[in-house]
């Protein structure tokens, strides 16, 4: 639980919240007093006021939010439900005009033939499309050296300006400062 502590002081482990692998220091009184449920501690002993109430923790709040986050959708999405929903449109009428047609020709279709050629023309497979366009995004990034996990960091990719990268240790490999840089082909 999240809390203050009231007495002691110790080296707490907060990378499970913040990302930071360096422990940090906290101790009674002053702006180092807080504590987060799901932190460790590492040396030392504390006694802590827990000030939340059950359910009401950063932890809780944060997985709140994760779970009542809803993905939008992306414009390809967007621009592919519309296409689908005028085939869908343009197919229902030509299978309602079918019969009246099939009566000027004097050409009897049963109902079955109706079904099938309804259930044939409804436009499902081109959703597929919309896989198919997110996996080559992916593959062209690839090939730029760049990972992406989803068609849609591919897409959202195309709107960055400016990259902000946070994780220093990890690009520097433990070094407090880079040394070296790799530009891509193309690029200064």
């Amino acid at each position: 639980m999240d809390g203050e502590i009231k007495e002691g002081l110790a080296t707490i482990d907060e990378s499970a919240i913040t990302g930071e692998s360096a422990p940090v220091i906290r101790e009674a009184g002053g702006d180092k007093r807080s504590v987060t449920g799901g932190t460790k501690v590492l040396s030392d002993s504390i006694q802590v006021k827990v000030t939340t109430e059950v359910g009401e923790s950063f932890l809780d709040k944060m997985i709140a939010l994760v779970e009542g986050a809803s993905r939008q959708k992306t414009p390809n999405e967007i621009a592919l439900t519309i296409l689908l929903a005028g085939f869908t449109l343009v197919f229902i009428i030509v299978t309602i005009t079918l019969k009246p047609f099939a009566d000027y020709a004097h050409t009897p279709i049963t109902i079955a033939a109706f079904i099938s050629l309804f259930v044939c023309l409804i436009p499902t497979t081109i959703g597929g499309l919309l896989s198919a366009i997110g996996i080559a995004g992916m593959d062209r990034a690839l090939r730029a050296n760049v990972i992406t996990k989803s068609g849609k960091a591919v897409e959202t990719a195309g709107d960055i300006d400016v990259l902000l990268l946070d994780k220093t240790g990890t690009i520097t490999i433990g070094n407090r400062k880079a040394t070296h840089f790799y530009p891509a082909n193309g690029m200064r």
